[in-house]
């Protein structure tokens, strides 16, 4: 859904710096921190860190279920507080909400998730700018 975007944005940024329309993008985004799928990845975060904290209605909890109440039993996943990760035949299934939102907050470190809302969004940013200077 959104690969027709991604494309004509990958395009717009090599035009902007002059670049062959046939090399590749990664230099770039990280030239220019043009970080659009780490914005997603931070808005993700942040939905699922209200979700997690109770500060959203009602209605958006339906979407997520925790393993807590997955599992009659103890699970490594259920200690972290993790949500539910649903399997997904297709790529299709990897676009929704449900199983991003679930694997976004499983890869946020977990000292993010006692932050206050205000320090939980900068340092989470913090730590996604700080994967490109790797």
């Amino acid at each position: 859904m959104l690969q027709p975007l991604n494309t004509i944005h990958n395009n717009v940024l090599r035009a902007l710096t002059f670049s062959n329309f046939k090399c590749h993008i990664t230099p770039l985004y990280k030239q220019l921190f043009f970080l659009i799928k780490d914005i997603y990845q931070l808005e993700l975060s942040k939905l699922m860190y209200k979700i997690h904290n109770n500060t959203l209605p009602q209605s958006y909890h339906s979407f997520f279920q925790n393993n807590t109440g997955t599992h009659c039993h103890f699970t490594r996943s259920a200690a972290n507080q993790n949500y539910f990760v649903p399997r997904v035949g297709s790529s299709l299934g990897k676009r929704n909400l449900t199983y991003q939102g679930a694997v976004a907050w499983s890869s946020i470190p977990q000292e993010f998730e006692n932050f206050s809302y205000g320090r939980f969004s900068k340092d989470y940013k913090k730590f996604l700018i700080a994967l490109y200077n790797r």
